[in-house]
């Protein structure tokens, strides 16, 4: 089903009922021993948008949207404001909330997901609708800024690998690393390091550029203070290397339709009303 990338009013959705919901067979035999067969692996959200009274604007709202979708024919955005965070529904997101994946020196793209998780059991909930704006994104749990997410498809797609050639590594507070040619590196990228010959402390640690020094000299976040001295050779990337975890924080929307082609909204009084309506989330 093609979903229109508007949103169902979220002043509207709030105080609407509903959540995720599966299918399972129950076979029983003659003794009452049963037997569950889950047709769903995945949960399927469904909600009831039945509420009043509200403005005739808020009213005319809900019908616009209504017509723009011809009822049952497209599917929205919907906010359920019961779980539309990546972590705590209290917390802003952040980006270690989710764990995406882990690289591999090759991968850039990486899908938004959520984890449930009690007393050992685990559910991974596909996320193809994230709000725009509230991505983050890290590597290795440092913050990165190099990536896109699709509100479409809730992909996230980090930028071409920069990779560089090591000259040398001070020991300091905020180690400075040079290249043996020019970088393009900005304040904020990130980097992973592989290969150094001596400051081998070093190795396997995703690092943030603080400051630009010059076309081949970097400032970092890193204290290499207590580090060996470095003696040669050295590389990096950027794009997450093998077993650097992937993880995100985001605020998402849940892909929906109406469930019927006929809008059950009432005028209760003067320029006011309610509205009866059901939702059901579509699988993408």
């Amino acid at each position: 089903m093609v979903i229109k990338e508007i949103r169902f009013p979220v002043d509207l959705s709030y105080g609407s009922t509903g959540g995720p919901g599966y299918r399972t067979d129950i076979a029983a035999t003659a003794s009452g021993h049963e037997t569950a067969i889950l047709a769903w692996s995945q949960a399927r959200h469904q909600y009831q948008a039945s509420f009043g009274p509200r403005t005739q604007a808020q009213l005319e709202q809900v019908l616009s949207l209504f017509h723009a979708v011809r009822g049952r024919g497209y599917g929205f955005r919907f906010k359920d404001w019961a779980d539309f965070r990546s972590g705590a529904k209290e917390s802003d997101p952040t980006a270690t909330d989710q764990t995406l994946g882990t690289g591999d020196g090759a991968t850039l793209t990486f899908q938004l997901q959520k984890t449930y998780s009690y007393s050992g059991e685990t559910y991974v909930r596909t996320i193809t609708k994230p709000v725009s704006g509230t991505t983050l994104v890290s590597i290795q749990d440092v913050t990165d800024p190099r990536w896109t997410v699709s509100t479409v498809t809730g992909i996230v797609t980090f930028s071409a690998d920069i990779t560089k050639t090591i000259n040398a590594i001070t020991q300091a507070a905020q180690g400075k690393i040079t290249f043996t040619a020019s970088h393009v590196l900005s304040v904020g990228h990130t980097f992973h390091v592989s290969g150094v010959v001596g400051m081998t402390q070093i190795n396997g640690k995703r690092v943030t550029v603080t400051a630009i020094d010059s076309a081949t000299q970097v400032t970092t976040d890193h204290n290499t203070s207590a580090y060996t001295a470095y003696s040669s050779a050295g590389t990096i990337h950027t794009i997450p290397q093998t077993s650097e975890a992937v993880k995100a924080g985001f605020e998402f929307d849940v892909p929906v339709r109406f469930e019927t082609d006929v809008a059950q909204i009432s005028l209760d009084a003067w320029l006011l009303g309610s509205v009866d309506l059901g939702l059901v989330e579509v699988r993408v």
